[in-house]
């Protein structure tokens, strides 16, 4: 049962979408459920039918997430009306890795 009463539905592919964005958005190696602990809490606690999701997984899903949005920025880009001003920015990523990231801020 979901928090609102209705009926749960797994879905192994949004769990793998899910966690592919997880990585992403946080930062994280793209290992990271490689886990042997993450994955028997997962069917311990959360899901028993979960099945392990390999480095490749997230990383393929990764990928096409990237090409989908650079295709958008660029479908945007064609169908734009007007110029466009580009600027940079460096900042350092969280979790203290050593690579810097450089922003290019549409304005």
């Amino acid at each position: 049962m979901t928090s609102e009463g209705a009926i749960f539905n797994y879905d192994f592919d949004m769990v793998q979408e899910r966690m592919a964005k997880f990585v992403i958005q946080e930062g994280l190696q793209i290992d990271h459920f490689d886990n042997p602990l993450l994955m028997k809490m997962i069917r311990d606690t959360l899901q028993p039918r979960y099945k392990h999701v390999s480095r490749t997984t997230p990383r393929r899903r990764c990928l096409k997430s990237w090409k989908q949005a650079n295709q958008d920025l660029i479908v945007f880009f064609e169908n734009l009306q007007t110029g466009v001003n580009l600027t940079t920015d460096v900042w350092s990523p969280p979790h203290n890795l050593p690579e810097l990231n450089i922003c290019v801020p549409l304005i």
